[in-house]
Protein backbone atom coordinates (compact mmCIF):
# COMPACT_ATOMS: atom_id res chain seq x y z
CA UNK A 1 0.00 0.00 0.00
CA UNK A 2 2.87 2.53 0.70
CA UNK A 3 4.17 1.42 -2.80
CA UNK A 4 1.37 2.49 -4.38
CA UNK A 5 0.81 5.80 -2.69
CA UNK A 6 4.16 6.50 -3.50
CA UNK A 7 3.60 5.73 -7.39
CA UNK A 8 0.47 8.11 -6.84
CA UNK A 9 2.68 10.92 -5.02
CA UNK A 10 5.55 10.35 -8.06
CA UNK A 11 2.82 10.56 -11.16
CA UNK A 12 0.99 13.84 -9.21
CA UNK A 13 4.26 15.55 -9.41
CA UNK A 14 5.23 14.77 -12.99
CA UNK A 15 1.36 15.69 -13.89
CA UNK A 16 1.88 18.84 -12.02
CA UNK A 17 5.55 19.71 -13.52
CA UNK A 18 4.28 18.99 -16.83
CA UNK A 19 0.59 20.97 -16.07
CA UNK A 20 2.45 24.00 -14.84
CA UNK A 21 4.96 24.15 -17.92
CA UNK A 22 2.10 23.91 -20.53
CA UNK A 23 0.12 26.30 -18.49
CA UNK A 24 2.57 28.41 -18.14
CA UNK A 25 3.49 28.67 -21.49
CA UNK A 26 0.36 29.45 -22.65
CA UNK A 27 0.06 33.09 -20.48
CA UNK A 28 -1.58 31.46 -17.63
CA UNK A 29 1.08 33.29 -14.92
CA UNK A 30 -1.27 32.21 -11.94
CA UNK A 31 -0.87 28.28 -12.79
CA UNK A 32 1.48 27.47 -10.04
CA UNK A 33 -0.37 28.29 -7.32
CA UNK A 34 -3.84 26.84 -8.82
CA UNK A 35 -1.56 23.65 -9.22
CA UNK A 36 0.09 23.82 -5.32
CA UNK A 37 -3.16 24.24 -3.87
CA UNK A 38 -4.16 20.66 -6.28
CA UNK A 39 -0.68 19.47 -4.26
CA UNK A 40 -1.48 19.74 -1.12
CA UNK A 41 -4.40 17.51 -1.31
CA UNK A 42 -2.21 14.51 -3.57
CA UNK A 43 0.67 14.77 -0.96
CA UNK A 44 1.10 13.87 2.65
CA UNK A 45 3.10 15.11 4.89
CA UNK A 46 4.17 18.70 4.96
CA UNK A 47 7.56 18.10 3.70
CA UNK A 48 5.78 16.46 0.65
CA UNK A 49 3.68 18.65 0.26
CA UNK A 50 6.07 21.97 0.02
CA UNK A 51 8.95 20.21 -1.56
CA UNK A 52 6.79 19.07 -4.54
CA UNK A 53 5.25 22.30 -4.78
CA UNK A 54 8.76 24.19 -5.12
CA UNK A 55 9.41 21.41 -7.82
CA UNK A 56 6.50 22.04 -9.20
CA UNK A 57 6.82 25.60 -9.65
CA UNK A 58 10.92 25.73 -10.10
CA UNK A 59 10.64 22.97 -12.98
CA UNK A 60 7.51 23.91 -14.21
CA UNK A 61 7.77 27.34 -15.24
CA UNK A 62 11.59 26.43 -16.28
CA UNK A 63 10.10 24.14 -18.73
CA UNK A 64 7.97 26.37 -20.20
CA UNK A 65 11.05 29.22 -20.19
CA UNK A 66 13.35 27.09 -22.18
CA UNK A 67 10.50 25.77 -24.57
CA UNK A 68 9.15 29.55 -24.99
CA UNK A 69 13.24 30.78 -25.21
CA UNK A 70 13.33 27.68 -28.02
CA UNK A 71 10.58 29.28 -29.97
CA UNK A 72 11.13 33.09 -29.99
CA UNK A 73 14.39 33.93 -28.32
CA UNK A 74 13.69 35.46 -24.88
CA UNK A 75 17.46 35.52 -23.97
CA UNK A 76 17.80 38.92 -25.63
CA UNK A 77 14.71 40.82 -23.56
CA UNK A 78 16.37 38.99 -20.34
CA UNK A 79 19.54 40.57 -20.77
CA UNK A 80 18.00 43.90 -21.43
CA UNK A 81 15.79 43.53 -18.57
CA UNK A 82 18.70 42.23 -16.37
CA UNK A 83 20.58 45.25 -17.37
CA UNK A 84 17.76 48.01 -16.47
CA UNK A 85 17.42 45.79 -12.97
CA UNK A 86 21.26 47.21 -12.81
CA UNK A 87 22.43 43.26 -13.49
CA UNK A 88 24.75 43.88 -16.22
CA UNK A 89 24.38 41.38 -19.13
CA UNK A 90 23.17 38.36 -16.51
CA UNK A 91 19.93 37.50 -18.27
CA UNK A 92 20.11 33.77 -16.67
CA UNK A 93 19.15 36.14 -12.86
CA UNK A 94 15.65 37.18 -15.10
CA UNK A 95 14.77 33.42 -15.54
CA UNK A 96 15.86 32.44 -12.37
CA UNK A 97 13.71 35.09 -10.28
CA UNK A 98 11.04 33.96 -12.78
CA UNK A 99 11.23 30.81 -11.36
CA UNK A 100 11.74 31.70 -7.92
CA UNK A 101 8.31 33.36 -8.22
CA UNK A 102 6.24 30.51 -9.45
CA UNK A 103 7.82 28.06 -6.89
CA UNK A 104 6.82 30.76 -4.28
CA UNK A 105 3.24 31.02 -6.02
CA UNK A 106 2.91 27.14 -5.72
CA UNK A 107 4.16 27.31 -2.23
CA UNK A 108 1.41 29.81 -1.57
CA UNK A 109 -1.24 27.82 -3.22
CA UNK A 110 0.20 24.69 -1.10
CA UNK A 111 -0.20 26.99 1.88
CA UNK A 112 -3.39 27.85 1.17
CA UNK A 113 -4.28 23.91 0.22
CA UNK A 114 -2.83 22.74 3.68
CA UNK A 115 -5.32 24.67 5.49
CA UNK A 116 -8.80 24.09 3.60
CA UNK A 117 -7.51 20.28 4.03
CA UNK A 118 -7.08 20.43 7.46
CA UNK A 119 -10.49 22.38 7.85
CA UNK A 120 -12.42 19.72 5.42
CA UNK A 121 -10.66 16.66 7.15
CA UNK A 122 -8.72 17.94 10.65
CA UNK A 123 -5.83 15.20 11.71
CA UNK A 124 -6.85 13.11 14.30
CA UNK A 125 -6.07 14.27 18.23
CA UNK A 126 -2.77 12.56 19.53
CA UNK A 127 -4.46 12.95 23.23
CA UNK A 128 -7.52 11.12 24.43
CA UNK A 129 -9.02 13.31 27.44
CA UNK A 130 -11.32 12.26 30.21
CA UNK A 131 -14.27 14.34 31.34
CA UNK A 132 -12.30 15.12 34.74
CA UNK A 133 -9.03 16.51 33.03
CA UNK A 134 -9.63 19.93 32.40
CA UNK A 135 -10.74 20.38 36.15
CA UNK A 136 -7.60 19.24 37.73
CA UNK A 137 -5.52 21.56 35.82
Amino acid sequence: MRNQRASVVWIGLIVGIALCALLAAEGLWWAPLLLGFGWAFVATGRGAQFGGSLLIGLLGYGLALAWLDHGAPLAKDAVVTAEIMGFGHAGFLVFLATALLAALLATAGTWLGRAVRLMVRPPKPRYRFRPGDWESR
